[in-house]
């Protein structure tokens, strides 16, 4: 089996990993529960449609779901930033150690690495 079919099928599964943590993280958060089905439906609309690109045309759209999956790393480090100057922080239940953020943020880097090489890689 060749590298290509190797790291498109890693950058799929990756992003059925990184689906289900969505979704599961939807379902954890103290919401409403119109809020929780709204943010449901649109996970599941986005995810669907990165993994339906990614599956038929790696080529083309990995280069764009590979910038997408960087951008979600920066914005969750911002987030991180961010935490130690909310007062809530404590209450909330939320752990900002840097293993625990690294290891959150190891499935999505992986992703965005195979989908960003699916785009450069020779078939």
């Amino acid at each position: 089996m060749n590298r290509y079919r190797v790291i498109h099928r890693t950058a799929i599964v990756t992003l059925f990993v990184l689906a289900f943590m969505s979704m599961l993280g939807t379902v954890r958060a103290p919401l409403a529960v119109v809020d929780q089905i709204v943010q449901a439906i649109i996970g599941i609309a986005l995810w669907s449609l990165l993994i339906s690109k990614i599956w038929k045309r790696p080529r083309k759209w990995g280069l764009g779901v590979g910038i997408f999956l960087l951008a979600v790393i920066a914005f969750h480090a911002w987030l991180l930033w961010l935490a130690p100057a909310n007062p809530n922080h404590g209450d909330l239940g939320i752990s900002s150690t840097g293993l625990e953020f690294v290891l959150y943020e190891t499935p999505i880097a992986v992703g965005a690495v195979s989908c960003l090489l699916l785009r450069y890689l020779p078939e």
